[in-house]
């Protein structure tokens, strides 16, 4: 079999499915072959005609059953790319989102700027709370080594993905621990120079406007939030601040787009000055960042 004709029986059973539409289909496909069968991205194109051999036919016929079934793509290779590093991730952890790498270069951002001011404001501990496979926490300590990341997770299966990351770094090993954001923080951790957050904020009623390949896959607790309290991980957020955050500090974190505005006064309520409603590269209402001293 070429590979032409394999992927254009699989492309057509994707969108026969209805699990993906066309073009989707297609990068989605390409991925796979090129994952597999070892290629850079333009040879999927320039060698359609390329004769593919026994094992290679089964793990591409293995991988597209679970395609096939609803699994996103993500959890059939094992990785994800993220912040130019490859994560590992299984269902037992969300997919890195793109526009999660923007919450990563605005806390990278907040580190340079806050150690660019001078010995009083060196940055040396950044906290990533709700850390699931630690992409936040192994971007930060791959981009920054001055700094100590420490990262936790309610989820002891999360945390087993996030310890067994492979991300290249010069600094300190990012530091992992289970506990949940709606507890007191646990004893023992140090004061924090910036706290990151991505907490779980879509909404019960939202799950009829999202695909059934998310729903049927990926972790329903680090998604979803109860319509009666959407705010509850933000308040978990700020109290944990209070108590671990270093006068100067900063939070920064990840929200629905449809609480901008309500998060943003939770902050202000807490005390948190500058507070900043921030857009992703969508044009939504996608971030907040609060410093803490006046």
């Amino acid at each position: 079999m070429k590979l032409r004709d394999y992927s254009k029986g699989l492309i057509e059973g994707l969108q026969v499915g209805g699990i993906y539409e066309g073009p989707e289909a297609e990068s989605i496909v390409r991925r796979l072959a090129v994952d597999v069968l070892e290629l850079k991205d333009y040879q999927f194109y320039s060698e359609q005609n390329k004769e593919l051999t026994g094992p290679q036919i089964e793990e591409l016929d293995r991988d597209g059953e679970k395609l096939l079934s609803g699994m996103p793509l993500q959890y059939v290779l094992g990785y994800e790319s993220f912040c130019n590093h490859r994560f590992r991730v299984d269902p037992s952890v969300l997919i890195p989102r793109p526009e999660t790498e923007e919450l990563v270069k605005m806390t990278v951002e907040t580190v340079s700027e806050g150690d660019s001011c001078g010995d009083c404001c060196d940055i040396r501990n950044v906290l990533d709370a709700c850390t699931g496979s630690g992409c936040i926490a192994w971007s930060v300590a791959a981009a920054i080594p001055e700094v100590q990341v420490y990262g936790f997770d309610v989820s002891g299966e999360a945390l087993n993905v996030a310890c067994r990351q492979k991300v290249p770094f010069k600094g300190p090993r990012p530091v992992f621990l289970l506990a949940d954001l709606m507890d007191d923080p646990p004893a023992g951790l140090p004061r924090m120079d910036v706290i990151v957050c991505n907490p779980p904020y879509v909404c019960e009623s939202e799950k009829a406007q999202m695909r059934r390949n998310v729903l049927d896959h990926e972790p329903e607790m680090a998604l979803f939030v109860p319509d009666s309290d959407p705010l509850g991980f933000y308040r978990g957020l700020f109290h944990w601040a209070d108590i671990l955050l270093e006068p100067a500090g900063k939070v920064v974190c990840e929200i629905n787009e449809r609480f901008g505005e309500k998060c943003a006064q939770l902050a202000k309520s807490f005390g948190y000055h500058n507070v900043n409603l921030i857009r992703d590269i969508n044009g939504k209402d996608r971030y907040i960042s609060a410093d803490r001293r006046h």
